[in-house]
């Protein structure tokens, strides 16, 4: 039969301040852990606030509107694609920036899967190859 603590004797006592320190210790911690956050809060700014901002209006409204090709500021890669074929080129930019999928490209452009996995990594073999100054 199991007695309850009453704090009665001394070894309840004890138990019972132990027991009240961790409880003490446990709400300061989570105190002191819920300010720091609070701190760190209020010193970080969402991205989502900063783009929506006028922090760089130039640089927001600078590229809206223009076709991919346009966008690009690396002006040796805008060459290199525009080097390309016209099917490298869909296929390429299509995959990367459209996250299409290999399948619906070729049921789009009537290959098979494997024509035009072979049509993209073609491409960007190209791509490396011209980034990197024609060396092999």
């Amino acid at each position: 039969m199991s007695m309850r603590n009453d704090g009665s004797d001394p070894i309840n006592a004890i138990q019972n301040r132990f027991t009240a320190y961790l409880i003490t210790a446990a709400k300061r911690k989570k105190y002191q852990y819920i300010q720091k956050k609070i701190r760190q809060s209020a010193c970080e700014v969402s991205i989502d606030d900063a783009i929506s901002s006028d922090l760089w209006p130039e640089e927001v409204d600078m590229l809206a509107g223009l076709p991919p090709l346009a966008q690009m500021e690396n002006q040796r890669l805008l060459q290199v694609l525009i080097g390309l074929t016209d099917r490298e080129r869909y296929v390429l930019l299509a995959h990367i920036l459209d996250e299409r999928q290999f399948d619906e490209l070729a049921k789009e452009l009537g290959l098979g899967y494997k024509g035009v996995t072979a049509v993209y990594y073609r491409a960007l073999q190209k791509v490396q190859k011209e980034m990197r100054g024609g060396r092999g």
